[in-house]
């Protein structure tokens, strides 16, 4: 009788590396040669194409890590040509909406970030240097998420950049917990310094108090004398 080979599942990507990793080949399969209005790498082609089944696979993957994948065109507005769903969880908006508003992302952008964002982006996107920040998004529902982005300029065999490849996750618990080891420090030096002033007043009150009574002591035996 014969046995059926059983295909082992793919592992799903386990660090930031791996999941570069895995756009790249998402970016290959789908045959992108740089950026274009109203372009939405990866796109659909004919059913028997090996290169419809690699692009399958490999969004399969991506959508299924727990990071948010990207994929930006290098024009002034910086349009997304790729989101993964995995947005939605995270700030409260839908695929559809990041991909068809591309001043979305710098509407959600926390205002106080606005400038630091621009200095570093702006830097990426002059030298090709890796991108690699943490910064603020407000969410649909008003909340204020903390993310941390990286990305990297994509370019043909020419060295010629044809688009933004990234990622971005959520670490607003990290930045809580951070927030709250630090307000703990804080208010813990506060203690020890109000503390310090206290014994150290009480010595002068011990130092003034044994003082007295040794000028009084003294006082006595002159007056006794």
């Amino acid at each position: 009788m014969a046995t059926r080979k059983v295909r082992q599942p793919r592992p799903e990507p386990a660090t930031l590396e791996e999941a570069l990793g895995l756009l790249t080949h998402m970016a290959d399969a789908s045959h992108t040669t740089g950026p274009a209005d109203n372009v939405r790498p990866p796109q659909s082609v004919p059913e028997k194409s090996s290169q419809a089944l690699a692009e399958r696979r490999y969004r399969a993957l991506i959508e299924q890590i727990p990071v948010v994948t990207f994929l930006a065109a290098l024009d002034q507005d910086i349009r997304d040509l790729y989101v993964s769903p995995q947005i939605e969880k995270m700030l409260g908006f839908t695929q559809t909406e990041w991909l068809e508003n591309p001043f979305l992302w710098y509407n959600q952008l926390h205002p106080d970030d606005h400038q630091r964002w621009t200095e570093e982006f702006t830097q990426t996107c002059a030298t090709g240097t890796q991108f690699g920040s943490e910064y603020r998004f407000i969410a649909r529902d008003g909340r204020t998420v903390w993310v941390h982005g990286e990305c990297q300029v994509i370019r043909d065999e020419n060295g010629v950049p044809l688009f933004l490849q990234g990622i971005a996750y959520d670490i607003t618990e990290g930045k809580k917990a951070q927030e709250i080891l630090q307000r703990t420090s804080q208010e813990l030096e506060v203690r020890v310094q109000e503390r310090t002033v206290e014994l150290r007043e009480e010595i002068q009150r011990r130092q003034h108090g044994q003082e007295l009574i040794f000028l009084a002591a003294f006082a006595g035996e002159a007056i006794g004398q």
